[in-house]
C-alpha cells in the first residue's frame, strides 16, 4: 500500500511536533539545572552541583540528538 504525499507529510508533521515539544521541555530542564549548578557551586555545595551538572550535560546531549532528528525529518519533507 502506497501512502499519498499528503499522508506522508501529515506523519512527518506529527513527528516534528512531538520532537519540538520534547526540545522545549529539555531546554527548560537544561536551563534550570544549569542555573542551579552555578548557584550551588558558588554556595559550596559541590555534591549537589555535580549531580545537577551531570543532569545538565545529559539534557544538553538530548537536545542535540533531538535537533539531529528534526534535521532528518526536514530532509524527508522535501518532495
Amino acid at each position: 500500500m502506497q501512502l499519498s504525499i499528503k499522508d506522508r507529510v501529515d506523519i512527518l508533521v506529527k513527528k516534528a511536533d512531538i520532537l519540538y515539544k520534547k526540545v522545549v521541555i529539555l531546554l527548560a530542564l537544561a536551563g534550570g539545572s544549569g542555573a542551579y549548578v552555578v548557584k550551588f557551586s558558588q554556595q559550596g555545595n559541590f555534591i549537589l552541583s555535580v549531580v545537577l551538572g551531570l543532569f545538565f550535560i545529559f539534557s544538553a546531549i538530548g537536545i542535540g540528538m533531538l535537533y539531529m532528528k528534526l534535521d532528518g525529518l526536514e530532509k524527508g519533507i522535501t518532495v
